[in-house]
């Protein structure tokens, strides 16, 4: 029944969402759970690939099924997980509110777990809510070095790798920007590492994707980083890494991100062009996913490129996009934002009033929300037109109260633009020595933060004040510094101020292939909601079918039990007989005609004929033998009829048994066959089951093993299991080979001196294994040997 309704949720989600394969793989995987902490960590692991594509719908689905699975088998870190990945995509949508709720149940439920790991993710995205939404840099820190604190063996790397990650970017607010670099380098250090979960056996659901979303994350970081500096060239490479990943695993929303930052970068650096390439990209991509928050941000950058391109009127119709787009959210900072955007440029193109207007709009929305992080912009704007209106000293002191809020939250571009402002205010009142003092100021900052239009504004600023002041040495001075960087930023580059030429150019082709794309998108959505309502039809029916289907089987339960039970026999006869037919007819064959041969060497007198003919009879007997009790253990395992008696069995006891068993052929290759046991262990299992698996194990380990090598035998307990290693130094295998080694198709090797094999020995194993209630997985590569672990149940 549980596959049932595992199928039911697979069915629906694929017609509600467009799965990106990450996903494709999770829901295959969810199909073949072993068990249910298996089911739930699986559930997680979708959870946490819905909630990088923002897919909320299918985060709370998937997060709730963890939830419910979690509390009904007592597992609170499945709980705890589920929950924090909720509250990280309602984080990522604005809904703020709803997910302080969220990540306060799940903190409360971690201090009652006995779980230290568990601890150190909650209190990770603890950190981050503090860092991103409260600008508590303090707080966070503390939380993050009190995660490293509770991390252990347990504690995946991808959630140390957060933990450092999430350190970088406190410190990088801070301007610790080698502080900052050190800790990205661990947190990538740390992605690229693989993490074996002991309760699973083999690394999380969640990290499906090799620490490659984190790895992007950590570029981008990075890249924002250096582009800072006067590595700006390292910032785009970084940038450029991240988006290779996203476009590789198929993440559009993080493709949308990494383009958003690469765009960023380029317009930092005066590269108006480039940017434009990178916002276009990003917005085709919004708006194939229709998020309003990715498209409230590319049509304002987007906007802002034009105006820098100093193509105002399409500046300003984007910028009215972005507000339409992001005042259908909660993300009130992006509104105010938008909203002084407005305000500034309509006072650019001559409309003060209405620039007047939009400021106080945004300051009216940022006192309402408590937030002054966006104050000294907008003070900035106000600024500014009362200067034009001759209002010198309250543009001052608005200037003033700006600078102050420009320094506490490091925004560097708006306290340059308001030391100029303010050394523009001072000369027009005719203080100049005030002036030069905040031009120095900016020229200053400028040429320590690389902002090159903030020093072109310096020394245009000092050039007037000292020519007000009569100072035309000194003018003349900064005059030649002033062409000297304008000349930089606007003619070092020819061929960029034609391209720019050709971007306003190509403003109307843009906006028609934008809207042909609009047409399709619509047109898409349209089929696509077709395809709905007839796979929802359609299932409708398969339901109905399954009613039905089930109703006739319980009138005829007991007969089609019984057809059953010969189709599974005669399923089992069809797929063995190719394989009985050749590896029982070979051995035998191989004893036909000894007697004679027996007879004939003993006439003659040739005694080591005869010890090398005894010897291979002796082989092929036991190949014989080990054949045929795999292929009766496989019969009876189709059957359900095979003996299971699990009782507490001496692993040691049964280690040394086998390993005895098998003294002989490893002394044939002088291979070094091993207990490494240390500790008693008693393990729960069905005697004549182990001693199968660990018969086939040795003996497999030994054939693929030359001559001179190593096989080692060791196990160690994991809360409650056991978990046993058959190790080789055999031949090894690759990944094809790996993922068919249990597969009834699969191809018998020969081993590294010629033994033949059937390929049920580790079928045979695996059966028996999930028999006794256990996993068996292995890890291989070419040429460097074979680790086959087994966990088993510990007995009490």
């Amino acid at each position: 029944m549980r596959h049932i309704l595992i199928f039911v949720n697979i069915f629906i989600a694929s017609l509600l969402s467009a799965q990106s394969p990450l996903l494709d793989s999770l829901y295959q995987q969810l199909e073949e759970a072993p068990s249910v902490i298996h089911e739930i960590d699986i559930w997680l692991g979708i959870s946490r690939i819905a909630s990088f594509e923002r897919n909320i719908t299918l985060v709370e689905e998937s997060a709730n099924k963890a939830i419910a699975l979690s509390i009904e088998n007592n597992y609170a870190r499945g709980e705890i997980i589920a929950t924090l990945l909720y509250h990280t995509t309602l984080c990522e949508l604005g809904e703020v509110e709803r997910a302080t709720t969220y990540l306060n149940a799940a903190f409360e439920k971690s201090n009652h777990s006995k779980e230290p790991s568990t601890k150190a993710f909650v209190l990770y995205h603890l950190a981050g809510y503090y860092e991103k939404y409260y600008n508590d840099i303090d707080t966070a820190l503390h939380f993050l070095h009190e995660a490293l604190q509770h991390a252990n063996e347990h504690t995946s790397f991808k959630d140390i790798g957060n933990v450092h990650k999430t350190i970088g970017l406190c410190y990088e607010f801070m301007g610790k920007d080698s502080l900052a670099l050190h800790h990205y380098e661990l947190a990538l250090d740390y992605f690229k590492r693989p993490f074996i979960h002991t309760h699973l056996g083999r690394p999380s659901a969640m990290q499906i994707d090799n620490g490659q979303l984190n790895i992007g994350q950590t570029y981008l970081y990075m890249g924002e980083l250096f582009s800072a500096s006067q590595e700006a060239e390292k910032g785009i490479a970084y940038a450029q890494k991240a988006v290779d990943i996203y476009e590789d695993i198929g993440m559009s929303s993080y493709i949308v991100w990494s383009k958003e930052v690469l765009g960023k970068i380029y317009l930092l650096h005066g590269k108006q062009v480039q940017a434009l390439e990178n916002f276009r990209h990003a917005l085709s991509l919004s708006e194939l996913g229709n998020n309003p928050v990715d498209l409230g941000h590319m049509h304002r950058y987007i906007g802002l490129c034009y105006v820098k391109l100093m193509d105002f009127q399409q500046g300003m119709y984007h910028y009215d996009k972005s507000l339409s787009f992001f005042e259908q959210t909660t993300d009130t900072l992006s509104i105010i934002e938008t909203t002084l955007y407005i305000g500034n440029l309509s006072k650019t193109m001559g409309q003060v009033e209405k620039g007047r207007n939009y400021l106080k709009k945004a300051e009216r929305i940022s006192h309402q929300i408590g937030d002054s992080s966006m104050l000294d912009v907008i003070y900035v704007g106000f600024a500014r037109i009362m200067a034009e209106e001759q209002q010198l000293e309250e543009a001052i002191q608005v200037s003033k109260n700006g600078l102050a809020l420009s320094r506490k939250y490091k925004r560097d571009v708006a306290e340059a633009e308001l030391l100029t402002l303010l050394a523009d205010l001072y000369m027009t009142s005719g203080m100049l020595d005030s002036a030069e003092v905040y031009a120095k100021a900016t020229l200053d900052l400028s040429q320590q933060k690389l902002l090159l239009f903030e020093e072109e504004d310096a020394w245009l600023a000092l050039t007037a004040i000292y020519e007000k002041a009569g100072d035309y040495q000194q003018a003349f001075a900064a005059q030649q510094s002033y062409l000297a960087i304008h000349d930089s930023i606007y003619t070092r580059d020819v061929q960029n101020i034609l391209r720019q030429e050709q971007v306003r150019q190509d403003v109307k082709t843009f906006e028609a292939e934008k809207e042909a794309a609009s047409l399709k998108a619509e047109l898409l959505s349209s089929q696509n909601r077709l395809y709905l309502i007839l796979a929802l039809a359609l299932f409708s029916i398969l339901l109905l079918g399954g009613y039905l289907f089930f109703q006739l089987r319980k009138t005829k339960q007991a007969l089609e039990a019984k057809n059953q039970q010969l189709i599974e026999l005669n399923a089992t006869k069809d797929k063995f007989f190719g394989i009985i037919a050749h590896d029982i007819r070979s051995p035998i064959l191989a004893l036909e005609n000894v007697g004679s041969q027996m007879d004939y060497y003993l006439k003659k007198g040739k005694t080591d004929k005869l010890q090398r003919l005894s010897t291979r009879i002796d082989t092929t007997a036991k190949r014989l033998t080990s054949l045929l009790d795999n292929l009766l253990n496989w019969a009876l395992l189709q059957q359900g009829v095979i003996p299971h008696h699990p009782d507490a069995i001496s692993l040691n006891e049964i280690v040394e048994q086998n390993l005895e068993m098998f003294q002989m052929s490893a002394n044939l290759k002088d291979i070094d066959l091993e207990n490494q046991l240390t500790e008693e262990i008693t393990v729960l299992a069905d005697s004549s089951a182990l001693n199968t698996i660990l018969r086939n194990l040795i003996s497999n380990a030994i054939k693929f093993t030359p001559k001179g090598g190593k096989v080692h035998i060791n196990a160690l307990t994991e809360k409650q299991n056991v978990l046993i290693r058959v190790q080789d130094s055999g031949v090894g295998m690759n990944e094809h080979q790996i993922k068919s080694i249990f597969a009834l198709n699969s191809k018998s090797q020969r081993g590294t001196a010629g033994e033949r094999g059937t390929g049920l020995g580790l079928i045979l194993c695996k059966e028996l294994v999930q028999l006794n209630k256990g996993a068996i997985s292995v890890k291989s590569q070419p040429q460097q040997g074979s680790d086959f672990n087994i966990t088993l149940p510990l007995a009490a």
